[in-house]
């Protein structure tokens, strides 16, 4: 059982750091903090409403989970299939399950980085006012938790 783990953690480390040998990390990453903000701070009211709280940015962000992480999904394996090196990890050996658990918390790995990037969020919000700290520490974990859901559902 140790072997299939290190299995997984291998394919794991490969795919994500395949994300960050390409452009497409940095554009997805980009539009997210982009996304974010715009949603935090001017979709979601967050200067009109006179309290320093994240409520829109918890409020908006599983809506963004449900837009930009199936994106995220749908690279895993359409870039085996363009490198052609689908049948090459297909031949090793190596379970369909391993395969999939590696691709898998490689894309939920990424997304916590994603998630982690936003903390400029919070020192924004900190600076601005004295918000709720223990709040947002309970709700970050929650949307790191969230994050894998469309990833799971992402077709293959």
């Amino acid at each position: 059982m140790r072997g299939a783990w290190k299995t997984v953690s291998t394919i794991a480390r490969r795919e994500l750091s395949s994300y960050f040998t390409s452009p497409v990390a940095y554009v997805f990453l980009v539009i997210f903090l982009l996304l974010t903000g715009f949603f935090t701070f001017t979709a979601g009211a967050f200067f009109e409403r006179g309290e320093a709280a994240l409520a829109s940015f918890f409020i908006w962000h599983p809506w963004l989970y449900l837009i930009l992480v199936p994106a995220v999904g749908m690279r895993l394996w359409s870039e085996e299939r363009r490198a052609g090196t689908l049948e090459l990890l297909l031949t090793l050996p190596v379970a369909p399950w391993q395969a999939i658990l590696g691709k898998f918390l490689a894309s939920w790995l990424f997304l916590a980085i994603a998630l982690v990037l936003t903390f400029l969020v919070v020192v924004t919000v900190n600076v601005l006012g004295e918000p709720d700290n223990g709040g947002h520490r309970r709700r970050l974990p929650s949307a790191a938790c969230c994050s894998p859901a469309p990833t799971s559902r992402s077709p293959r």
